[in-house]
């Protein structure tokens, strides 16, 4: 087993028309390990109702001393510019390795391409290709 644990949450947001009633879980966050890199999977909505639950998700995956992180953000169907902004902000806390995002929807490639974050963070269109990106030994090397 690898040192990384398999983790899975679901995150539901409030209802945004009153914000008390609980919905069904809107973002899914698998955290796992690939060929020795660090990846979250993450399904559904990334907007303001669900930013902050996987802002402490990021927060504890940037505390881990991983060389390599993936946000594979595949399953993501909406992206809001409050989920666009905390994938700069993750792409700030885990600066000291190198992170990737795997994005393939035009509802989340759009945004990210509007707001700039292709800049600063590579993006791939697949798990595999993002993956084998870290595969190169100089680039891991480079971090540690």
């Amino acid at each position: 087993m690898s040192a990384l644990e398999t983790f899975a949450y679901d995150i539901a947001s409030t209802d945004r028309a009153d914000g008390t009633v609980p919905r069904p879980a809107d973002l899914t966050v698998v955290d796992h390990d690939r060929d020795g890199v660090a990846v979250l999977s993450i399904g559904g909505e990334i907007d303001l109702g669900t930013t902050p639950e996987l802002r402490e998700i990021l927060v504890r995956l940037a505390a881990r001393r991983e060389d390599a992180v993936v946000l594979d953000l595949s399953d993501v169907t909406f992206l809001g510019s409050a989920g666009a902004v905390l994938l700069l902000d993750a792409a700030s806390a885990v600066a000291a390795r190198p992170m990737a995002l795997v994005a393939t929807h035009p509802a989340v490639r759009r945004p990210l391409d509007l707001l700039g974050v292709c800049s600063p963070i590579t993006v791939y269109g697949d798990l595999d290709e993002a993956v084998a990106s870290f595969a190169d030994d100089d680039v891991l090397s480079e971090v540690g």
